[in-house]
This record gives C-alpha cells, sequence and structure tokens, in this order.
C-alpha cells in the first residue's frame, strides 16, 4: 500500500492502476523492486498488456531491457487502442554514475512510446533522498506530461490550464499481519514467539522493512533468539560485513571482520561529527557530495575501502557516494568508536572536546 502527500487515506494498487503517472518512493530495503515485479507480473498473468524495465538498463532500444514483457507485445500494444502499464525502477540505480542517466533514459523511454503515451500507465520508483520534489517532477512533466482530467473554470469561462496527472506516494512499512505473512513465506519457525520476541524487544522499526526483517529471520533461525536490540543491531552489522547481499555491484574484495568493524567505526564517527551523511568512493563518479571516505580510512589501500563501502551496512553507491542503510547502526558504531578511543587511553575531556567546546564559560555542542 502507498501513502500520498498530503492525504491521510492509503492507496491500493487497485486505485493506482488507474493513474497515468505515479512516482513511488521508498527507502532502501522496502521491497519497492519486488513490488513492481510483482505487480507488472500479476497484471501479465490478467493478458494485460504490462513491462517491468530497470532504468538503468534502457538503451536505444529500451524494449530490450523488458524483466517482464516482450517485444512482440510491446509493438502489438503500440498498434492497437488498448492501455498499458510500465513499472520503471529506479531512479537513484539510474543514477549511480551521472546525474544525467535517469534523464537519457526517460527521453529515450519516452520516445520509444510517444504515439500512445496518452495510453501508458507509468510508475517509477526511487529513494527520497534520490528524488528532487522540484527538478525531478520538472523533468518528469517535460518528458512525459499527461494533463489531469479538470472540470473547474476560469472566470473568462474558459478552458482551465491543462494541470499534470503526475502524483508522488510513499511506500507504506509492514504491518503486523505483512511481517507474519513474509515470516511465512520464509518458513520461518514457531513465528507467534518470533513477534512476541520483536515486541519485547522493541524491533518493529527494523521488522517494518523486508531487507532487515531478514536479518531478523537469520538470526532467530540461527539462535532461536533475538536477545536485546543492541545484541540484534550488532548481529545484523557483523552479517552485512561478512557478505554483500549477494549484490551485482560488489567486487567481492575479501575483508577481515575486525578491521571492516574498525573502518565503520571510523566513518560513522566522521558522518557524526561533521553531520554529512555521504561517504564519497574511491574512483566513483567525483561528485563530491560527502565526506572522502578515503582520508577517513588514509591507512587502507583504496580497494579495501570501496570494498567496505560496497558491504550492506551501506545504502548503493548513488552520484559516487553512498550513506549509512539506518542511523541505528552509524550512531551505534560512531559510539563503538568514541568507546574506543576512552579505552586506549584518551582523556574523556580530549572525546568531549570532539562534540563541545568552552564559550563564554559554559560548554555548547561544537559546530558542524
Amino acid at each position: 500500500m502507498h501513502s500520498i502527500f498530503g492525504h491521510v487515506e492509503p492507496k491500493t494498487w487497485d486505485d493506482m492502476e488507474r493513474q497515468f503517472r505515479c512516482v513511488i518512493l521508498a527507502e532502501a530495503g522496502s521491497g519497492k523492486t519486488e513490488e513492481l515485479r510483482y505487480r507488472a507480473s500479476f497484471l501479465a498473468e490478467q493478458g494485460k498488456p504490462s513491462f517491468f524495465i530497470r532504468i538503468e538498463d534502457i538503451k536505444t532500444d529500451f524494449y530490450e531491457a523488458f524483466e517482464i514483457g516482450e517485444e512482440t507485445q510491446f509493438k502489438e500494444w503500440l498498434e492497437s487502442t488498448e492501455e498499458a502499464w510500465f513499472f520503471l525502477d529506479s531512479v537513484d540505480e539510474a543514477r549511480l554514475e551521472n546525474p544525467r542517466t535517469f534523464e537519457k533514459a526517460l527521453l529515450r523511454f519516452a520516445k520509444g512510446i510517444k504515439v500512445a503515451a496518452h495510453r501508458a500507465h507509468i510508475y517509477l520508483s526511487s529513494r527520497p533522498y534520490s528524488w528532487r520534489p522540484r527538478d525531478d517532477r520538472r523533468l518528469l512533466n517535460k518528458i512525459l506530461f499527461l494533463a489531469t482530467i479538470q472540470e473547474e473554470k476560469n472566470e473568462e469561462n474558459q478552458k482551465p490550464e491543462p494541470q499534470s496527472a503526475l502524483t508522488i506516494y510513499t511506500m507504506l512499512p509492514l504491518n503486523e499481519e505483512k511481517i507474519r505473512r513474509f515470516c511465512t513465506e520464509r518458513e520461518a519457525k514457531d513465528i507467534d514467539r518470533l513477534l512476541q520476541e520483536i515486541e519485547r524487544a522493541n524491533l518493529w522499526s527494523l521488522a517494518e522493512r523486508p531487507f532487515d526483517l531478514e536479518g531478523i529471520l537469520v538470526k532467530w533461525a540461527e539462535d532461536g533468539v533475538l536477545g536485546g536490540r543492541l545484541e540484534l543491531l550488532r548481529h545484523n552489522i557483523d552479517k552485512r560485513l561478512r557478505d554483500d547481499h549477494n549484490s551485482d555491484r560488489v567486487q567481492r574484495q575479501p575483508l577481515n571482520l575486525e578491521q571492516a568493524r574498525e573502518g565503520v567505526r571510523r566513518l560513522a564517527a566522521a558522518v557524526v561529527l561533521s553531520g554529512q551523511a555521504g561517504l564519497n568512493v574511491p574512483d566513483a563518479a567525483p561528485m563530491k557530495l560527502g565526506i572522502e571516505a578515503e582520508s577517513v580510512l588514509a591507512d587502507w589501500d583504496p580497494r579495501d575501502v570501496r570494498a567496505l563501502l560496497e558491504r550492506g551496512v551501506f545504502n548503493d553507491i548513488i552520484y559516487g557516494a553512498v550513506r549509512f542503510r539506518h542511523r541505528d547502526v552509524r550512531e551505534l558504531l560512531a559510539a563503538e568508536w568514541f568507546d574506543s578511543l576512552l579505552k586506549t587511553g584518551n582523556s574523556r575531556h580530549s572525546v568531549e572536546a570532539l562534540f563541545f567546546r568552552e564559550q563564554y564559560g559554559e560548554k555548547v555542542i561544537a559546530p558542524r
């Protein structure tokens, strides 16, 4: 289900399938790709022209990028009078290396459907921080504009100016019912007790996103208990540092777990102290939007720095930079780094000086 900005009432896919231009915003790990892929398959099984495409794969003949749908079906739709449904995933992936990649892909797509664009239901997904509300809305309306039906008239009794049909939605997190269904699909053991453990440890904020719920289920399968929030966070951090969550972008550079822990703690501290969320990836597109991770880890091999930034504690690389996937994870890692400073002989005063400074005889938070 999705929630439209400015409205309280949630929308279902049945509601949204009647709309023609939609953007769906959802955090990393929320399952937006699977949602779009599933819906494309669902409509295709009903015999409707339905297509799932990764935006970054759109080339000159964009129908070669169809993961769901066929070129012959697409061409038959162009020559018909039917409506079709296009699920484009995702804006942030299309901007991995260059911000203009998204625009170029949209232009190719728009050119391909031009003769039937008024019959195309189009859904784009993005992470919230990759979506530029003003610029991207303007860009979409420029390339794929479709007017919504307006009944009002202006004072001169003339037709009103056409209004865009584009609507922005956010994806709702999993509720308890959907978490239970997810656990059932994953064949988790003793689901009632698992949900009680989630409630006891106040872990709903982690369980509401499929990516993190998978981590909870791994801990549950291994230990039969979740422990406290701190224990689960540390378990998930170690798991994400050990493996690459099967992402195609990971270069599988091996990392020592203890070294990886020390590295992410230093990076988390740099983010907390600087107030900058992004960490620039070595050898990636030089957008210079965040902290130079290579400088923070100056004693590391640059290949190891990149390998670390490709682990699952971070989101995917966007504009040559990454962010920590969770605020809880970032703050825990930073706290562990500050704690290590105290345990290795640094005075409490020197550590506090990283956060506070004296002004007029009183301590104030140091500017970032």
